[in-house]
């Protein structure tokens, strides 16, 4: 006898069915979960203590911005001066100003805030 290696077409929607199911369960407890803290935390007084909130808002956030200025700094350098080669060659230089004001403030300035407040702000919340 030999064995199938290929699996049938019922049993791949029985693979996806069961993978679908688990992740519907996942979600539903989430949910249930998050519903039950909220509303219980509405009925306590002391639920959300302030001066703890506002303490680890100041750590997360405006501690931060020293290293995230540096770094978009760095990069911005980094950026002109490729650019500014590239461009060059088409004589289109002057465009460079242009280029990283809507490159790092569009695109790359929210991206790599966002990266390096969670990589440092995660590594020292989990510290």
């Amino acid at each position: 006898q030999t064995k199938h290696t290929q699996l049938t077409f019922l049993e791949k929607l029985d693979t996806k069915l069961i993978e679908k199911c688990k992740s519907i369960k996942q979600f539903v407890m989430l949910i249930t979960d998050l519903s039950y803290f909220a509303v219980t935390c509405i009925g306590k007084k002391n639920a959300v203590r302030r001066d703890s909130f506002i303490d680890q808002s100041y750590i997360i956030g405006a501690q931060a911005l020293p290293i995230i200025g540096l770094v978009i700094f760095l990069i911005g350098a980094v950026s002109a001066i490729q650019s500014a080669a590239q461009l060059r060659q088409f004589g289109a230089d002057i465009f460079v100003a242009d280029l990283l004001a809507i490159g790092i403030t569009r695109e790359l300035g929210p991206l790599m805030t966002a990266i390096m407040v969670a990589g440092r702000s995660g590594s020292s919340i989990a510290a």
